[in-house]
Formats: structure tokens, C-alpha cells, sequence
């Protein structure tokens, strides 16, 4: 039976095309679970893919229809998908032959690449201070400007334990789905890949990064349909942080970790400031943007910061 890939849809017709394509060529079988599109996503894949079940997720929530496409999936191994993923020849096979060969991963994720083929983060640190020290002191920063740089170089591509996987793409041992529950849906954007991976390596499993295959993803390309400002989409990541860290920490920790992460911020904020100004031409856009970014954190997370009010959204 041809493995079952989740693609979780949001306004996502200028994506959904290349993704159901890019399945349908690796012989496998997508699910859509539509977060309330009010584009043409939902009339295209009617159109030009109608042998592709669709569901409609009421709650509009990732984690909810994580849990629904699974709910309607099938096989011991299942893909979850943003629709801004293409997926190259043979990577889905190789992600499903991987997971199911090694019996205690509960979690693998491939290496993401943007459509230039550059590198792009593919897993992470789950909150906490360590997390925020390495980020303060720059070490996240460097030691993953040094992963892009090699990435050409095709060094350095082992199999890794690691804390989650970005949730762009989750291969997931469905064993480990129901022993741990599925997805938490007090998580509704945000840091539910995070949540789950945690789950999951507390009771045992592991959580693996496979670099040695690689999948296009655009990033942001659902959530860039949401027409969200800068400031929003801030308050909505750090909504996904505070309730994780409600979760799984007290409220002296948490204090503790959003003044390590602003602090990071106003540094990256100055950096960035000042190396715009002084960059190449060719840098100056993107450094502007970064110091735009930490800015937004900055104003949420600094004194007085903005405590802004997160809808449950897709």
C-alpha cells in the first residue's frame, strides 16, 4: 500500500499544484485536510486532482488537522505536509524506508531546502534555557550559518538525534501517534511539532533528522496568505512558546527565559541595524528585514511589551 501524506492546506493554490504533483509522482497517496481556504485551493484540487480526499477541519487549527488527516489515513508510517512542500523523486519512499527500519523512531525529518537549493533549519532545541543561552550567545546562530555554508559541500550529513523536527515534514510511526495521543490541540499554530516530539522522546522514542534526503519547502507559504502583519505573526509564535513553556515549566522559569530571549533579540536588533547600513548592497535588504523581525520581538517580549490576542488559526 502506498504511504498516506497529511498536507495541511490554507489559502494554498499557488502551492498545492507542485505539492499533490510531486506525492502523485512518488506513488504515494495525499490527504488534504483544509483549514477553512477562501482562495481557489479547495476548487483546484476538485477540478485537476478528484481522486484526492479532502476533509474540512472545523477547529482551522495545525494540530487539529494533523489529528484529523490521521484520523483518515492509513499504514504504519504516515507524512505529515505543509502544501508548500515538493517532494523530489524517491524521498518519500526513502523518509517511509528509514522509519520503518529503525523500530524506535517516532519521529524523522527530512533536510528542508529553499527552492534555490540552499539550506534551510530543519530541527531545533526544544524551549529552555539552554536553548535560550546557546541563542544569546550567539552559538545557535553560528553553528547553523556553518551548516548552511557546508551543505554544497555534501559533508557532515549523518543521521542525527534531536530534539523536534520542523513540522513542515514529520514522517510519523503511527504506533508512536496513538501510545503518546496524537497532536495537543492547546496548541493551535504554533510549537505543536515541539510539543509532540517532547511527548514522544519522554516516552521513549527517538526523534531523528535525516539530511541525506532533502525536500523543497517555500517556507511561509501558507501562513503568507493569512495577510498577517509582522507584528501578528510575533504574537502568534510567542503564543505557541508561552503555552508550551505553561506546559511543561513554572512561572519563575518562564521569566527567566523571555528575558534571556529579549535580550537576544535587542542585540540582534542593534547588529542587524548596524549592518545594513554598512553591508554590500546586495545584504542590505535581507539584514533589514532580520533587524525588522527582531524588533517585532523585541517590542513584545521587552519592558511593556505587547501581549497581543492570538485567534486559533490554521
Amino acid at each position: 500500500m502506498p504511504p498516506d501524506i497529511i498536507v495541511v492546506s490554507y489559502n494554498s493554490a499557488e502551492d498545492i499544484r507542485g505539492c499533490i504533483a510531486s506525492i502523485l509522482a512518488n506513488s504515494a497517496r495525499p490527504i488534504v485536510v483544509d483549514n477553512g481556504s477562501t482562495d481557489s485551493t479547495l476548487q483546484i484540487l476538485a477540478t485537476e486532482f478528484p481522486q484526492v480526499a479532502v476533509f474540512r477541519n472545523a477547529s482551522n487549527s495545525y494540530s487539529g488537522a494533523a489529528n484529523l488527516g490521521f484520523a483518515n489515513s492509513a499504514g504504519d508510517a504516515v507524512i505529515l505536509s505543509n502544501a508548500d512542500v515538493v517532494y523530489p523523486a524517491n524521498s518519500i519512499a526513502r523518509l517511509v524506508e528509514y522509519l520503518r527500519s529503525h523500530s524506535r523512531i517516532a519521529v524523522l525529518g527530512p533536510q528542508q531546502v529553499y527552492p534555490d537549493n540552499s539550506w534551510q533549519r530543519s530541527w531545533g532545541v526544544p524551549t529552555s534555557l539552554r536553548e535560550a543561552l546557546l541563542e544569546l550567545f550567539f552559538v545557535t546562530t553560528l553553528y547553523n550559518a556553518l551548516r548552511s555554508a557546508l551543505w554544497p559541500l555534501r559533508v557532515n550529513r549523518r543521521a542525527l538525534n534531536v530534539g523536534y523536527v520542523d513540522g513542515a515534514v514529520m514522517a510519523i510511526r503511527r504506533s508512536a501517534f496513538d501510545a503518546i495521543g496524537g497532536f495537543d490541540e492547546r496548541f493551535p499554530f504554533s510549537a505543536e511539532e515541539t510539543d509532540f516530539c517532547v511527548r514522544a522522546r519522554r516516552a521513549g522514542w527517538r526523534v531523528v533528522s535525516l539530511p541525506t534526503v532533502d525536500v523543497e519547502h517555500r517556507r511561509g507559504g501558507s501562513s503568507s496568505r493569512r495577510n498577517w502583519s509582522l507584528d501578528y505573526t510575533t504574537a502568534v509564535l510567542l503564543d505557541g512558546t508561552r503555552r508550551f513553556v505553561q506546559k511543561y515549566h513554572g512561572s519563575l522559569f518562564g521569566k527567566c527565559y523571555f528575558a534571556i530571549k529579549a535580550l537576544f533579540n535587542l542585540n540582534m536588533m542593534l547588529v542587524c541595524e548596524v549592518g545594513w547600513r554598512l553591508a554590500p548592497a546586495s545584504l542590505r535588504a535581507v539584514l533589514q528585514r532580520k533587524a525588522q523581525v527582531h524588533r517585532s520581538y523585541w517590542n513584545h517580549l521587552g519592558p511593556g511589551g505587547k501581549r497581543a490576542v492570538v485567534r486559533s488559526s490554521a
